[in-house]
């Protein structure tokens, strides 16, 4: 698979978002009335029995409301939606995330004394394959500082891709928000052209090779453009079992094209065990496993293989402060992606 470049292109008269009115583009319906201040939020894993994430952060006006607010990058349908989960707060911040879909605590909104604040999300029902990421958002207060996150470590969730963009006045090492995903996760891939395999069904097994079952993990997942498949799991030992088109193979030793590495890694195997274990120092210290990623190449043997077009799978921006917040997944890795105004190229990534 060669390297190949997608392009984002934003007209001039489009860019709403990079001023100090910004909001959300994907869930903007109208003007907003009131200059909203949107802070990136550190969040982590809280519970596997559902979907239960922690987001904190600093910085935040006291004696003000701040709204907080969840945005769901939905892995296989594309969507980038927000809610407080509350209807109310969303219609004021013009968000068009479903307010049903979360579980929030503190819900849609808190004060703070300190510039912190502090949110328990769970039961998101319509995130499976997705992504979390969380803000504080407060109306008609100019910022003279970016918000930061409020926890420190290595958090080594899944990742998108993330572009930040600064305007005239940017803001000084503008902290990057947190996105969150479920595991085990990985891609499906062609071992021949490294391409990801769409259309492919992974079943995760337990430890006894019976098919995992919990109201809240959706199972099998089939992939789409992205060969990409995660899932909600508790503390415990699993499989993975794909299933193989006709013009493919699943090996033990499958013939890999030599320069698999530069974009897949912990190839998996049949009948691999895959440990959702606390069993490490840093492990018990953080209460809970480190994600495992799983790669699994598909062999086309002497057959066709497969090849296609890079495409966007997720995208959102968001206006914080003085700088804008381009995040979002395309199908390929090794993707070259470009963010372009007009004539000219403002960032590559």
């Amino acid at each position: 698979m060669k390297i190949k470049t997608f392009l984002i292109v934003f007209f001039a008269v489009s860019l709403v978002f990079i001023s100090l009115l910004s909001s959300l583009v994907s869930g903007q319906t109208g003007p907003v009335q009131e200059a909203q201040v949107w802070r990136c939020l550190t969040s982590t894993h809280e519970n596997a029995y559902d979907y239960t994430a922690y987001a904190e952060g600093t910085g935040f006006p006291t004696d003000r409301d701040v709204y907080l607010v969840t945005c769901v990058g939905e892995g296989n349908s594309g969507g980038y939606e927000c809610t407080t989960g509350n209807a109310q707060y969303d219609q004021l911040l013009k968000l068009a995330g479903d307010a049903d879909a979360i579980i929030a605590d503190p819900p849609g909104k808190t004060r703070t004394a300190d510039g912190k604040v502090s949110l328990y999300v769970e039961d998101i029902s319509y995130l499976h394959t997705g992504t979390l990421t969380f803000f504080g958002v407060t109306l008609g207060v100019p910022s003279q500082e970016q918000g930061t996150g409020g926890i420190e470590g290595e958090e080594k969730s899944q990742q998108l891709g993330t572009v930040i963009i600064p305007t005239p006045t940017p803001v000084e090492d503008i902290e990057k928000c947190t996105v969150i995903g479920w595991d085990p996760f990985g891609r499906v891939f062609d071992a021949k052209s490294l391409e990801p395999l769409p259309n492919i069904n992974i079943t995760l097994l337990d430890s006894n090779k019976n098919k995992y079952n919990q109201p809240q993990t959706a199972n099998p997942l089939t992939t789409v453009k992205d060969g990409a498949f995660n899932f909600l799991v508790t503390e415990g030992s699993y499989y993975l079992s794909p299933s193989v088109p006709i013009n493919y193979t699943f090996t033990a030793n499958p013939i890999l094209n030599p320069n698999y590495q530069s974009a897949y890694f912990n190839i998996y195997k049949p009948n691999e065990k895959i440990d959702e274990l606390i069993n490490t120092r840093e492990e018990i210290s953080r209460k809970k496993p480190d994600p495992e990623h799983r790669d699994i190449p598909l062999d086309p043997g002497s057959n066709q293989v497969y090849e296609s077009c890079p495409s966007m799978i997720s995208y959102g921006a968001v206006g914080i402060n003085n700088n804008t917040r381009i995040e979002g997944k395309v199908s390929h890795p090794l993707t070259i992606v470009s963010v372009i105004q007009g004539d000219k190229e403002l960032k590559k990534t």
